[in-house]
């Protein structure tokens, strides 16, 4: 199967980056924003920094977005195949139709290291966590 063969392979090249990309994502987007807090200068330097926030949230957006569409799509080949006039259809058709919903029913999906699924609530998890780093750092800061 073509489709099976392509998502493996790109599953298998995407693996080690985006197990990466994930793990410092959190970090470095807490790191980012923190620094914007406690700039005293509000110039160039400032700027800098948000758009070098703005890059990385898009980064990682762009990932969970096309690894969630890409399972969404999967999931959707299910109900397009059921809801085809297949009761009218040859018996060879019905199963063939059969064996690809079965197919279907374990959707393809994208991880990072086999422990995160590329999707976008996985991007809120790391927004989330990104935000609660920031907090703790920040509360730790003006502590001082």
């Amino acid at each position: 199967m073509f489709n099976k063969r392509f998502i493996m392979e790109l599953e298998d090249v995407f693996n080690p980056m985006m197990l990466a990309q994930f793990l410092s994502s959190s970090g470095t987007l807490c790191l980012i924003i923190f620094q914007i807090t406690v700039m005293e200068d509000a110039g160039f330097g400032m700027a800098t920094f948000v758009q070098f926030l703005a890059i990385s949230i898009m980064q990682l957006l762009l990932f969970c977005w096309y690894g969630n569409e890409l399972t969404f799509q999967c999931e959707s080949v299910v109900r397009a195949a059921y809801e085809s006039s297949w009761y009218e259809a040859s018996i060879s058709f019905k199963s063939s139709l059969c064996m690809m919903i079965m197919r279907a029913m374990k959707p393809f999906r994208l991880t990072g290291g086999k422990l995160y699924v590329m999707s976008l609530d996985t991007f809120v998890a790391i927004m989330k966590a990104s935000f609660s780093y920031f907090t703790m750092l920040n509360q730790l800061n003006g502590s001082k």
